[in-house]
């Protein structure tokens, strides 16, 4: 047995945008998981494509960062984020 993440590449993904676009929004894990009404060592997981993100956080972090679900699951967000501090 090979020693991936049993959630996946998509899983992995989602916690690299989620933890990109939140240092983005200059926020702590423990904002975003108040926002969650989740732990933060629950939302810390999720970063680490430890958990699996549920449906309504998913929704919750894509409307609070003004990108699509889509975008979440499907983008790299870390380009963005070299551009970004690039520009500063």
């Amino acid at each position: 047995m090979n020693s991936t993440n049993k959630f996946g590449a998509g899983s992995k993904l989602i916690g690299k945008n989620i933890r990109v676009l939140r240092r983005l929004h200059n926020l702590s894990q423990e904002d975003v998981a108040s926002v969650l009404h989740i732990a933060r060592q629950h939302y810390c997981m999720l970063e680490n494509h430890r958990r699996c993100i549920d449906i309504y956080s998913l929704c919750s972090l894509a409307d609070r960062y003004g990108v699509s679900v889509d975008d979440l699951m499907t983008k790299d967000f870390s380009a963005i984020a070299i551009n970004s501090l690039k520009n500063e």
